[in-house]
């Protein structure tokens, strides 16, 4: 390989270059003598300067015996930066590898081992992460292990754990998180456990044919530790554990483990949380209670749970042994019982969903005069309560309904009564116990992954799923068409005659199915473009309510252009009816003009958080509250801009259905592999980007 400068040259005032040492993905490295004789390595910094100047330069005071000394940085006269540091004769861990491909002898391993992890504590205990540790970075001269190359170090705070950068390090070295963004001083301790891998057996952990192939295995494919020596099985698996919370904490904490394994000594490993027993939801699910003792004596709460003596000692016990749960109780409960459980209840759901509690209280205060002053109202109510469950129904059929938790038995199961087990006996207490290890913690699980969950999702994927999106749309938008103007027509009594009218004509059909297309493109196309992102809410909300003027000016030149009388009817008067000299209602005949369309469905756009409804992490897949929610906020708006109450209400319930029923949805237990799966696509563009760069 061809390098920039020969033997004798003198880029650098007051160095002279002696010979070619390596090139790097940064630059090459020359050992020179300075005019005083002093040996250093010189390095010349080609490309990525700023990623390798930051780094540098971080760890330019640092000192320690097993840190590669840097002494300056330098800039020559043709403006090249030159990075001056300590100069090591010995080989590198690369070279002792391949000297050995068989493994390293356990004393050489502990002794490269306590040398890469006393440097490495040290740059983490100053917040600093390496990000580069691997086998051609570390040196030994005279028995001391020294670390070289910090280019990549990179001071580690709270806010910039999850900072992307330039450049990720080796592919054979990489650990997982990588692939997030993720840059904690975990990343250190897995490449450390890579390198004690391949000290150990020879060879990495994971290969492959392409970097694509070897970065997947990191993500998914488990180590093979079969070529580990046995007694150090767990210590490795441990350090390449892929959860970096679940992995060894700290390099200083790994050189301990190995230690311990090598003399034979027991290690301390967590416990899975699966064994812990959920103390809380036992008892909540405890059937059966003993009585406390006559004596007032504490005893055990649970009678289920308690020990019992074998059966052929007659010693007294003060907990009976469990029996057949008593009958249960007669079906009729007395009416101050019901009312009881009715009103906890509605105040549980009060508590919860206070927003839709008081929407929904507006809207009987509202209906209830109506209702009280003509049976026909009485008839339509009960009538679109009705239709509303039967449509339930039919989309719970397609979507799929609720299932029963693991382990439920089937709804027609027949209820059979326990009978009594005999407890087993309580085994005898050994003579000598080795005293129990500490207590651990359980680990929390990990919390669900929603619409605010960060996620990598490129362009292309993007407009796949908004194709199909839209296109599911256009038909379910034809079928809430459909029926819409089969359910409301002139024969059935279900809304007044003016929306009956309208919607019985192909005109009226054609402008609720086209405002209604209209409008869940533009909230399926916004949505699709902010998710997995972590735009501002606010500003979501400002381009959502311009959206939705938008189709509101659509949506009036499409009443015009169809010639349709409208009308109008609303249950309030309109808290504004005129802004300035445009009037939101035309004089004659009276309906809803420009204006009324442009702030009407602005402000629906504007309250409601459309892209919860179109995101593919969204709870479940359709909400049937979500759509009674929206027609609610549909019929309340017009309380402050004058509109056609039913019309809105109508578009505001269907807008919703079909945006739940076109966006993709993705299930709970597939959200973590398809983040995975994109964030290990951004790590493979990023990864070609610097090949090329190279």
């Amino acid at each position: 390989m061809k390098f920039a400068f020969a033997p004798e040259a003198t880029p650098l005032a007051g160095y002279t270059i002696k010979r070619a040492i390596d090139r790097g993905g940064f630059g090459e490295v020359y050992y020179a003598l300075s005019d005083s004789g002093k040996e250093v390595a010189l390095k010349l910094l080609q490309r990525n300067q700023q990623v390798e100047l930051r780094g540098v330069s971080q760890c330019l005071n640092l000192k320690h015996p097993n840190l590669v000394t840097i002494f300056d940085i330098r800039t020559d006269e043709e403006g090249d930066h030159w990075v001056v540091m300590e100069y090591v004769s010995g080989k590198s861990l690369e070279i002792v590898l391949d000297e050995n491909p068989k493994g390293l002898p356990l004393a050489e391993v502990e002794e490269w081992l306590a040398g890469i992890a006393a440097g490495t504590a040290f740059l983490h205990d100053r917040g600093i992460v390496h990000r580069d540790l691997k086998p051609a970075n570390v040196f030994r001269e005279n028995g001391v292990v020294k670390i070289g190359d910090v280019g990549l170090s990179k001071f580690i705070t709270p806010s910039r754990r999850s900072a992307q950068t330039e450049s990720v390090g080796t592919v054979y070295y990489m650990a997982p998180e990588v692939a997030r963004g993720k840059y904690g001083s975990e990343l250190d301790v897995y490449s450390l456990g890579v390198m004690l891998y391949e000290m150990l057996t020879g060879h990495v952990p994971f290969t492959g044919e392409s970097t694509g192939e070897i970065l997947m295995k990191h993500l998914t494919e488990p180590p093979d530790l079969e070529k580990i020596p046995p007694q150090f099985r767990a210590v490795v698996a441990r350090a390449l554990e892929k959860d970096p919370q679940r992995r060894t904490p700290g390099a200083a904490q790994l050189l301990e483990e190995f230690r311990r394994a090598r003399q034979g000594k027991p290690l301390a490993e967590e416990i899975p949380a699966s064994h812990f027993v959920d103390l809380p939801r036992v008892d909540r699910n405890a059937s059966l209670r003993a009585e406390p003792p006559a004596n007032g004596r504490a005893g055990n709460a649970n009678a289920a749970t308690a020990h019992y003596p074998p059966p052929g000692n007659r010693g007294s016990n003060p907990f009976p042994l469990p029996q057949p749960p008593a009958p249960p109780p007669p079906l009729g409960q007395s009416p101050g019982a019901i009312a009881g459980n009715a009103w906890s209840r509605i105040t549980d759901f009060v508590r919860r969903k206070p927003l839709l509690a008081a929407l929904i209280i507006a809207a009987v205060v509202i209906v209830f005069p109506r209702v009280g002053g003509s049976g026909s109202a009485v008839k339509e109510l009960l009538s679109l309560a009705g239709v509303s469950y039967v449509v339930y129904l039919a989309i719970t059929k397609f979507v799929g309904g609720p299932q029963a938790p693991p382990g439920a038995p089937p709804q027609n199961a027949a209820r059979v009564a326990p009978r009594p087990v005999a407890a087993p006996p309580v085994p005898q207490p050994a003579e000598r116990r080795t005293p129990p290890p500490p207590p651990v913690t359980p680990r929390q699980a990990p919390p669900p992954m929603t619409p605010e969950t960060h996620r990598l999702i490129t362009l292309r994927s993007r407009l796949s799923d908004l194709s199909g999106s839209m296109t599911m749309a256009v038909i379910w938008s034809a079928l809430a068409t459909a029926a819409v103007g089969y359910f409301f027509n002139p024969h059935l009594a279900w809304l007044p005659d003016t929306v009956q009218a309208d919607l019985a004509t192909p005109a009226g059909m054609g402008l609720f199915g086209a405002t209604t297309v209209l409008a869940s493109w533009a909230i399926l196309a916004s949505a699709k473009f902010w998710e997995g992102t972590a735009a501002d809410p606010r500003q979501r909300r400002l381009i959502q309510t311009a959206l939705g003027a938008a189709v509101g000016a659509c949506t009036y030149w499409l009443h015009q252009t169809l010639q349709i009388d409208l009308g109008y009817r609303n249950e309030f008067p309109g808290l504004v009816k005129h802004i300035s000299s445009v009037g939101l209602l035309t004089d004659s005949p009276v309906q809803p003009a420009l204006a009324g369309y442009v702030l009407y469905f602005a402000a629906l756009f504007g309250i409601r958080r459309w892209w919860w409804q179109a995101d593919a992490f969204r709870p479940k897949r359709f909400r049937v509250s979500s759509v009674i929610f929206s027609g609610l906020v549909a019929f309340l708006v017009p309380a402050a801009f004058a509109f056609h109450q039913d019309w809105g209400m109508l578009w505001g319930t269907a807008i919703s259905a079909v945006v739940q029923l076109s966006a993709p949805w993705v299930s709970p237990k597939e959200r973590s592999a398809l983040v995975e799966a994109g964030n290990a696509s951004w790590l493979l563009r990023k990864v070609d980007n610097l090949s090329e760069r190279a």
